[in-house]
């Protein structure tokens, strides 16, 4: 698979002739593919965010029989067709492909006795995308690389995509449901730090891949998420 993407990435810098434009055309690519799986971890989640009234009350009738608010919560999700998991294969399938690009372009940097194609290949303000995009790294010319921008742009739309996205969590099971174990307010902070980090000490091609996905998924958001917010289940509406 890693062998794939590296080919369709040759692919379209063949075309376009610079490998920093092929990353952007590649993560449109790449998020246009993935937009149905969005959209399904949008219905899924809308669907949790309309059923937290029925959760609550469920709490507050089984709050000291753990067990027993298990099974209801468990049986009030089949009859309303909800997977609780159901908006983890998105991100699952994107964190696999984050590694597997990862790995395509730390093979396009190369090594210092091995450089690969990204060495030397620039991007508007960065001098060289193999490098990253800081006014603390320097060229072989010795020339300051980037200005910290990407990094920074990495940080603000992952923030930005999180709070859009951020569900209200009404009551404590929701955040016991959280896949990945913590508060959104939590995974809204960490997250555009991790982003921040990540795009700051490796390649800016790396980078541009984090914040061209990032914008995707905004405005992505932006267009879907009016046309689902209405769509709430009749037997939600009636309780």
């Amino acid at each position: 698979m890693t062998a794939a993407l590296a080919s369709v990435l040759e692919w379209i810098n063949g075309m376009v002739g610079s490998y920093a434009y092929a990353i952007i055309i590649f993560t449109i690519l790449i998020r246009t593919v993935l937009a149905p799986l969005d959209i399904m971890q949008r219905r899924s989640t809308d669907k949790m965010n309309a059923i937290q009234p029925k959760i609550k009350e469920l709490e507050k009738k089984y709050g000291k029989d753990k067990q027993k608010l298990q099974q209801k919560t468990m049986e009030l999700y089949q009859k309303e067709k909800i997977n609780p998991l159901g908006g983890c294969l998105p991100a699952i399938v994107q964190m696999v492909l984050l590694i597997m690009l990862f790995a395509v372009i730390r093979e396009l940097v190369g090594t210092p006795d091995n450089p690969g194609a990204l060495v030397g290949q620039s991007f508007l303000w960065i001098k060289d995308i193999s490098l990253p995009d800081a006014f603390w790294v320097t060229t072989k010319a010795g020339e300051i690389n980037g200005y910290f921008i990407l990094p920074a742009l990495s940080g603000i739309t992952q923030y930005l995509y999180m709070k859009l996205s951020m569900l209200p969590q009404a009551s404590s099971s929701a955040q016991q449901q959280n896949p990945m174990g913590c508060s959104q307010e939590t995974m809204s902070i960490f997250l555009p730090l991790f982003s921040v980090y990540i795009t700051s000490t490796y390649a800016s091609a790396f980078a541009l891949y984090w914040v061209a996905s990032n914008i995707f998924q905004v405005v992505e958001f932006l267009i879907i998420r009016p046309k689902n917010t209405s769509a709430v289940p009749e037997t939600v509406k009636e309780g």
